[in-house]
Formats: structure tokens, C-alpha cells, sequence
């Protein structure tokens, strides 16, 4: 009976890992994963605009949704808010899963989009701001209009 590969590297010195059965497929998987990381990289960052309202407030609300307030329940000890949760979660077994995701999609796209309109796309400082005086210089008002109040809530009038 043979001696397993570890065995052999471990107790009878290190030897290449040319003679190994799995090199071949490591290296494929090490190179694919490489490939495919480094794509993922391009195109989040390429299309990172059209890819906002599409698909990262979705990645974000359903990330907030399974681990940041959970994990935030357990760190205040309000286990009350786990009961809401539940019930949360029930309703959204009895709609489907493929309506629950349309509607949580459909908020977080309003909720990021918004703030983004509001906040995103003003100068940055490089000096030193009182709050207020930043709070002013990089907060945008929308030209007011009873469609642009309603959609966005009387969020356009911040300042």
C-alpha cells in the first residue's frame, strides 16, 4: 500500500509537487480563480455606474437584510426586534421569493438613488470644515416641483 502525498512531504522531506496527481487541477483552479477575480474587478469598476442602481442596492439591502441588522440585534441585546424580523420573513414566504427580491430591489434602488442624487456628484474638500459650513457647501437643492417633493420625500429642501 502506497504512502499518502503529506506523509511523504511531511516525514521524508519536501519534495516537488510535479510528481503530484492534483497539480495540474491546482494550478487551473489558482489561474481560473485569478482570471475570473481580476474580470469581476474590471467590470464593477468599468460600468460601476450603470451597475449602481442595477445590482449593488440590491447586493447592499440584501446584505443589510441577512447580516448587518441581525448582527446589530445581538450586539444591543434587542432580541424584540428578531420577532419582527420573523414576521418580516413570513411575509415574504407568502408573496414569493421572486416578488419579495422585485420589492426589496425596487426600495433600495429609491433609497440609494436618492441619497446619491443628494449627495454624490458635489467637490470634495481637501481643508478642514466646520460641520455646518460643510453641511451647506455639500448638500444639493433640487428645483422644487410638487413630483420631485413627492418622489423625494421634501429631502430636496436639506439645507
Amino acid at each position: 500500500m502506497g504512502t499518502h502525498f503529506s506523509y511523504k512531504i511531511r516525514y521524508e522531506g519536501a519534495q516537488s509537487q510535479s510528481n503530484h496527481p492534483n497539480t495540474a487541477f491546482n494550478l487551473l483552479q489558482t489561474v481560473l480563480h485569478a482570471f475570473m477575480s481580476s474580470l469581476l474587478i474590471f467590470l464593477s469598476l468599468e460600468f460601476q455606474a450603470t451597475l449602481f442602481l442595477a445590482l449593488d442596492t440590491l447586493l447592499v439591502a440584501v446584505m443589510w437584510k441577512i447580516y448587518l441588522h441581525p448582527r446589530y440585534v445581538l450586539q444591543r441585546g434587542n432580541y424584540h426586534q428578531f420577532i419582527f424580523m420573523g414576521m418580516h420573513y413570513i411575509f415574504a414566504y407568502y408573496i414569493g421569493f421572486i416578488p419579495y427580491m422585485i420589492s426589496v430591489w425596487l426600495a433600495s434602488a429609491y433609497i440609494f438613488g436618492n441619497f446619491a442624487l443628494s449627495h454624490t456628484h458635489l467637490a470634495v474638500t481637501n481643508r478642514p470644515l466646520h460641520w455646518v459650513e460643510y453641511a451647506l457647501l455639500h448638500t444639493m437643492d433640487v428645483e422644487p416641483s410638487w413630483m420631485c417633493n413627492w418622489w423625494m420625500s421634501y429631502l430636496n429642501f436639506q439645507v
